[in-house]
């Protein structure tokens, strides 16, 4: 179940449907193992990425290029070209005018060129960002996690859960110490790992609600974001929205199960949701359900802050 979780918030999900069915579906109450970090999933930034697959949701384009570890910016707005400078003479009173200096453009800007989109959206930054920065971090954690009351119909809150400190959230990561060293270094303070039951996987879905000191070591994370498991076939594909301040998608395969996994961050707190699918066919969508579902109560969270 560990490496389910960590795979779900870039791997809690896939952890969630490797280890469920380990186990024989024998739920425990209670799990005390360190579950692995959610981000591991689908979100960490990979190490060299295999030709991206056909993802059969229109809304998601594989990344053409292997992402760097660290995050990128979201597609550049095309900067506008130079507005045209016209110089006009001054007319003498005398009877002879001087003809007027013919006009002159100026060149247009080097940066007007549109770059490729990005693997990473980052967006401006949202209404959460610099909110929730005095709140404890427990606190935190208590109002964002969910509850059988905000799951719709068909869902359900596993028996899976757990709070992970720094040392327990590497699991899923290509290089956990690496991946541990990070997270000191920017501030990682508490996470927490859940398991929801869906009507489209046996094994359930893994979230994870993750805080930082502050919006800055938060970032600083998710701009060098750690590649993940490469026996988990990742492929880090482009987000087909940003959600929250920067977005990361990513598509595993274990052992032929697919596996989606979208990590995002909001202010100060890094949130993920991974799951297992039968097929590409309509999984993101499906995916969105709990994205927006966490989302919205971070959002609400850090403005209570």
């Amino acid at each position: 179940m560990n490496r389910l979780l960590a795979l779900a918030s870039f791997a809690s999900a896939c952890l969630l449907a490797a280890a469920c069915s380990s186990k024989n579906n024998n739920n425990r109450a209670t799990e005390t193992t360190p579950l692995p970090h959610a981000q591991t999933l689908a979100t960490a930034t990979p190490g060299p990425v295999p030709a991206s697959p056909t993802v059969a949701s229109s809304a998601v384009t594989p990344s053409a290029a292997t992402p760097s570890p660290g995050s990128e910016s979201a597609s550049p707005t095309p900067a506008t070209a130079a507005a045209t400078v016209v110089a006009t003479s001054t007319v003498a009173p005398s009877a002879t005018t001087t003809p007027p200096a013919p006009a002159q453009t100026a060149a247009p800007a080097a940066s007007a060129q549109t770059a490729a989109p990005s693997p990473t959206a980052t967006a401006a930054p949202s209404a959460a960002s610099g909110a929730g920065n005095g709140v404890d971090p427990n606190t935190l954690l208590d109002a964002i996690k969910l509850t059988s009351a905000d799951l719709p119909a068909g869902f359900s809150l596993g028996a899976l859960t757990s709070t992970e400190q720094n040392a327990q959230a590497v699991d899923g990561f290509d290089d956990p110490q690496s991946a541990l060293s990070l997270m000191n270094s920017t501030g990682r303070q508490i996470g927490l790992v859940q398991q929801v039951s869906t009507p489209d996987s046996s094994s359930g879905a893994g979230i994870s609600i993750e805080v930082w000191q502050d919006d800055t070591g938060a970032k600083a994370w998710m701009d060098s974001y750690p590649a993940p498991e490469s026996d988990l076939s990742p492929q880090r594909l482009t987000p087909p929205q940003t959600v929250g301040d920067q977005t990361i998608l990513y598509r595993f395969n274990q052992n032929g199960t697919i596996i989606y996994s979208m990590t995002w961050r909001r202010g100060r707190v890094v949130l993920g949701v991974g799951e297992p699918f039968g097929s590409d066919a309509g999984a993101i969508e499906k995916l969105m359900q709990l994205v927006n579902i966490l989302d919205a109560k971070a959002v609400a969270a850090l403005k209570g802050g």
